[in-house]
């Protein structure tokens, strides 16, 4: 399964370190291209994607799959409420 990110030069340098090994190969020869750079990478499932994508903050913004995206956005919500209380 493969998601679809827009990464900060930051997000594109963490996720080189952060994701899996296949992704990070992937992601070696990218260069950035201005302030976001879109790319596609490798995911074992969703919920590895969740939490790995969650791991580069601010500077990764996932795009496709929608379930994806809505997921990140749901647990970013239950996040914030506990933060808030």
């Amino acid at each position: 399964m493969r998601v679809t990110v827009r990464l900060t030069p930051a997000g594109l340098r963490d996720a080189r370190a952060l994701l899996s090994l296949v992704a990070a190969r992937e992601l070696r020869d990218v260069e950035p291209a201005g302030e976001w750079t879109t790319v596609s990478v490798p995911v074992e499932s969703l919920d590895h994607a969740l939490v790995d994508l969650l791991r580069l903050g601010p500077d990764a913004e996932v795009l496709e799959p929608p379930e994806l995206r809505d997921r990140v956005v749901a647990r970013l919500t239950d996040m914030a409420a506990v933060y808030r209380r």
